[in-house]
């Protein structure tokens, strides 16, 4: 299915420029949360869903993992020094990128359980339904049940169309 192009509003423009401007001011942390982000970067290209739920709770996890050396970087004033630092550690990377997977984790485990309460409510009010069905039948007799074939419209078979 085609995805539906959207107008750019100044808002989205404005969003797609901060992270240049940022680069240009502050290098060394943009190149950090480049490298430490990636997986979420990764996540939003390929979430292809309208609302990006399962890139926002990557990214949210992902910077969550990758904020504390972030913040080191941020206290000795952004210094390519550090940045190189922190960049050739490998906690670095496992601390950002397992929580970028616990993200993902978090992401499959609500579908599932959202999945799972939608289907039970589903289900009970399928039950509701045949409930007030047989009560009908008892009240009005069979006739009410009697399966009537639609047609496209919603209008039962052989019956003229509605006036309008």
């Amino acid at each position: 299915m085609a995805r539906k192009r959207t107008r750019k509003t100044w808002r989205d423009k404005a969003l797609w420029a901060a992270p240049v401007v940022a680069a240009g001011v502050l290098p060394s942390m943009a190149a950090f949360l480049i490298l430490t982000m990636a997986p979420t970067i990764v996540a939003f290209w390929t979430d292809l869903t309208p609302h990006k739920a399962r890139a926002m709770a990557v990214g949210a996890m992902n910077l969550a993992g990758a904020a504390p050396f972030l913040l080191e970087l941020w206290r000795h004033g952004g210094d390519m020094a550090v940045f190189a630092a922190l960049a050739q550690w490998p906690m670095t990377y496992l601390a950002s990128y397992s929580a970028a997977a616990l993200g993902l984790a978090i992401d499959w485990a609500m579908v599932g359980m959202v999945s799972a309460i939608l289907l039970q409510k589903a289900q009970a009010r399928l039950a509701r339904i045949e409930e007030q069905q047989k009560k009908a039948v008892e009240r009005w007799g069979p006739e009410v049940a009697r399966g009537i074939t639609l047609a496209p419209s919603g209008l039962p078979v052989g019956q003229p169309p509605a006036p309008r």
